[in-house]
């Protein structure tokens, strides 16, 4: 049995994290990362996550945050791009 464990273990490595759950202002513009960044903060200060998690989730929210810009770019430009060809 234990070397069926082991070769499991091998096969699938147990999860090594854990999901976290506390609450988070939703981001719709860059300018509301601000306010979620300052709830992770605030779940790291109360103990709620660790500071590795916090870190791990701020992370997440800057790669959201750059799809939004991205995404605004994108729009911006085939607006302008629209603008100029007629």
């Amino acid at each position: 049995m234990a070397a069926l464990r082991l070769c499991f273990d091998r096969i699938l490595s147990p999860r090594k994290d854990r999901p976290v759950s506390f609450a988070l202002p939703a981001i719709s513009s860059p300018k509301e990362a601000a306010a979620t960044i300052s709830a992770v903060l605030a779940a790291v200060a109360a103990g709620e996550i660790s500071p590795a998690e916090g870190s791990e989730v701020g992370k997440l929210i800057d790669t959201y945050v750059k799809a939004i810009e991205t995404a605004e770019l994108v729009e911006r430009l085939e607006r302008l791009e629209r603008m100029t060809t007629k």
